[in-house]
């Protein structure tokens, strides 16, 4: 249903967008009541990361707007619950990968809650914090067009009015944000930095790793997992533990070497 709509956008007699809003709408009351109020934690994990992709979806292909930030901070408040847990923190990674999530939501929704996996083993959130973190990662790449490759890929076959998008997307993507809410330093740097990497050949700034800062490291490592899943993914099995595991090792960049006891374990409970 949304990729015709992405390629049927522009024609009016298709359809038009506030019908597709308020389709949106009933269906996010009812994923949020099972969210908060269902008694299984399998349903209540999997309805959220659902919950995530649905919200994710309507501001990205349709339109921005505040009262959808406002729906956005009910998941927040039911997400920041779940990351108090250890266990169901690991669960709700373990239901984001098995989830199977369109290709314009999945490398948003996968990358923050990776990120804050990572972030949270070693760091704990206040409800601000987690709020910055997961908002910041979901639209991290926000100011790239749809459409438009994806920006953490080869960027060898991109035009160079792609990459010209590809290298101002951190700074678009933090003024799109502040047209709709307040904008703080902890998001501001997660977005502005999470393309930088430890040698300093990332962007925009080419920070090195002591420069950059820690949160958008961590969701810089959460992405580079991301497309290591996708590399691994077969359309008739699913992803296979020792293959990935074996996977990242190898691929592993020698700067991030540092890594890869927590990438190992973090990947291992993912994959259980």
């Amino acid at each position: 249903r949304m990729a015709t709509y992405r390629e049927r956008a522009d024609d009016v007699l298709y359809i038009r967008s506030f019908e597709l809003e308020q389709f949106m709408d009933a269906r996010f009351g009812a994923m949020y009541d099972l969210v908060v109020s269902n008694s299984l934690l399998e349903t209540r994990l999997k309805t959220y990361v659902r919950a995530l992709e649905l919200c994710y979806l309507d501001m990205r292909l349709v339109r921005l707007t505040q009262d959808k930030f406002m729906r956005l901070d009910l998941l927040v408040d039911s997400g920041f619950e779940f990351s108090k847990k250890p266990l169901v923190q690991e669960a709700l990674l373990q239901t984001a990968v098995e989830t199977s999530l369109g290709p314009v939501a999945r490398r948003p929704l996968l990358g923050a809650i990776f990120a804050i996996s990572l972030f949270s083993i070693q760091n704990d959130f206040t409800h601000s914090t987690f709020k910055s973190f997961l908002v910041g990662a979901l639209f991290r790449d926000i100011g790239i067009p749809v459409g438009l490759e994806d920006p953490h890929g080869d960027h060898e076959e991109l035009s160079s009015m792609q990459i010209e998008h590809l290298l101002k997307h951190p700074e678009n993507s933090v003024e799109i944000l502040r047209e709709f809410i307040s904008v703080d330093d902890m998001m501001e740097h997660l977005i502005r930095q999470h393309h930088e990497q430890p040698l300093g050949n990332g962007f925009p700034r080419g920070l090195k790793r002591a420069e950059t800062f820690l949160p958008a490291q961590k969701l810089t490592l959460a992405d580079w997992i991301v497309t290591l899943l996708d590399g691994c993914r077969s359309p008739r099995r699913a992803l296979q533990k020792e293959i990935v595991l074996g996977k990242l090792e190898a691929a592993l960049p020698e700067e991030n070497k540092r890594h890869l006891l927590l990438l190992t374990k973090l990947v291992t409970t993912a994959l259980k």
